[in-house]
């Protein structure tokens, strides 16, 4: 008897431990296509935002000491960095609290990967994976939340 690797059940066996493990990101070095391909997302989007670095951890500022919106105003913002959020360190913070690095911060336009390298930027790397957490697990960590609850939460968790 022989047997024959059926490819539509070997991609659900994958797809479905994929799916059961959630994968841990860790510092690492930046590259250069990653840096630029965010750098030209984001100046596609129009908006003069600024950066600078914390801690290796790309901040985006935006424009006229306002917070971020990612409903309106800052929506291709958001989808630049979902697109590199696995592969670079970066969030964005509101301007509507005084911060001195605020003041050192550059215009993206003007940001180049070397730019980000000398200030310290770093990128993300796959550092090993965990499983994914359950509603079930959620809930005995949490002490028995109801489901309507839990719902809500889960819809929050990445």
């Amino acid at each position: 008897m022989r047997f024959r690797h059926c490819p539509s059940l070997i991609a659900a066996s994958v797809q479905f431990t994929a799916a059961a493990n959630i994968t841990i990101l860790g510092p690492g070095d930046l590259h250069q296509d990653v840096a630029d391909s965010f750098l030209f997302c984001l100046n596609a989007t129009g908006i003069y935002y600024r950066l600078y670095i914390d801690a290796g951890i790309t901040i985006v500022l935006p424009p006229n000491n306002r917070g971020i919106d990612t409903d309106e105003d800052d929506e291709f913002l958001l989808q630049c960095m979902m697109m590199a959020c696995d592969t670079m360190s970066i969030a964005a913070e509101g301007m509507n609290e005084d911060n001195e690095n605020h003041m050192n911060s550059v215009y993206a336009s003007l940001v180049t990967y070397e730019w980000l390298v000398e200030q310290g930027a770093r990128g993300l790397r796959a550092i090993g994976t965990r499983p994914a957490l359950t509603l079930e697990d959620i809930a005995g960590r949490d002490g028995g939340e109801n489901e309507v609850s839990l719902a809500k939460r889960n819809c929050f968790v990445l």
